[in-house]
């Protein structure tokens, strides 16, 4: 079985670790301690890091397989770790396995834009229409562009049409925004 895993992924083994580690990994098989340290993300490193563990566990009780040659295990539920909401919010591309928390992400989002757009068009002496266009047309611009380019998420087939992320929020953050903007403009321009 060792020599067709090797030849199904056309792993050539060089005398060079660095070699079979950067082709073991390709496929997906952790076997060597550089490897955690270049796991991108938390969750990763522990997946890893229990792979080696466990394939170690193996060596030591002499399966008679080479390092790396070893077949990887099945994830079971209690070794998927899950990334807080708050890390996921800031890391391009991230996986979002609940849609509520990624809707929660944007509802917050949506508050903190609400605050900006508020404190800019206080400071600056905006009235009327164009406060409101201008809060309305960064939200829609800011969240559809998070949405789509920064956490590639394809909001027709998650969320079935692309006006529930625009909704998710806004009459709130619209209420967060006017409260800011009457307060800064009243306190700066008013008297």
């Amino acid at each position: 079985m060792g020599s067709g895993l090797a030849s199904k992924y056309s792993v050539r083994w060089r005398e060079s670790r660095a070699s079979c580690h950067v082709s073991w990994s390709t496929i997906g098989l952790a076997t060597f301690p550089r490897e955690v340290e270049m796991a991108s993300d938390d969750a990763e490193k522990i997946r890893v890091k229990r792979e080696m563990e466990d394939n170690e566990s193996e060596n030591q009780s002499g399966s008679g397989k080479p390092p790396g040659m070893e077949t990887p295990r099945r994830k079971k539920e209690e070794d998927i770790v899950e990334i807080p909401v708050w890390k996921r919010a800031f890391q391009r591309s991230a996986v979002w396995p609940d849609k509520d928390e990624f809707l929660d992400v944007i509802y917050w989002m949506q508050q903190a834009l609400a605050l900006i757009v508020g404190l800019l068009c206080g400071v600056l002496p905006l009235k009327g229409f164009l406060g409101f266009a201008a809060y309305g047309a960064t939200s829609c611009l800011a969240v559809f562009w998070y949405s789509t380019n920064f956490q590639d998420v394809d909001l027709d087939d998650t969320f079935g049409d692309k006006t529930t992320v625009l909704k998710e929020g806004f009459p709130s953050s619209l209420a967060t925004f006017l409260v800011t903007w009457i307060m800064v403009y009243t306190a700066l321009h008013a008297f």
